[in-house]
Formats: structure tokens, sequence, C-alpha cells
């Protein structure tokens, strides 16, 4: 099988095993930029300023920790994955 090949289903591999919640902001996310990198640092920012609404609507110190922990997992795995995240940002 050729690299090319390899690569491209390697992407694909890693867009199915996607984690929910990332699917579900793809979905919710828009923008007019047609530049992949500022389309995929736009989505970034709009990962955090959701997880940010949520943080501030929680009073508990535990649920804040919490989401400040999942949100910064998600950001981690979108820089770990950006080639991929670009892909499915322009779906």
């Amino acid at each position: 099988m050729h690299l090319l090949k390899q690569i491209s289903l390697l992407f694909i591999i890693s867009c199915i095993d996607m984690d929910p919640t990332i699917k579900k902001l793809l979905k919710t996310f828009e923008s007019d930029t047609r530049n992949n990198k500022d389309r995929y640092n736009e989505f970034i920012f709009y990962c955090y300023q959701c997880f940010d609404k949520k943080n501030k609507s929680k009073k508990s110190k535990k649920l804040i920790n919490k989401y400040d922990n999942d949100r910064h997992k998600l950001i981690q795995y979108l820089i770990a994955n950006e080639k991929a995240i670009t892909l499915e940002l322009f779906r």
C-alpha cells in the first residue's frame, strides 16, 4: 500500500474514533474563514469558550476543576490531532 493511502487511512480512523464531545462541537461550529489554519484556530477558541461558559455557570469548586481538566484535555487532543480535526472542519 502506498504511503499516502496509509496516511489517509490513519486520518480517517482517527476521525472515526473521535470523542462524541468533539463531534458535537464540530457540528455546532460555524466559520466564514476558508483558510485551513485560521479555521482550525477559530475552532480551538470556540471549544475553549464552550467550556468557559460551562465553567462560569457552575458554583462548585469541584465542578469548576472538572471542567478545567476536561477543557485542558480537549485542547491537548485538538493540538495532537490537528490534521484530523482540520479534515473534519472542511467536510
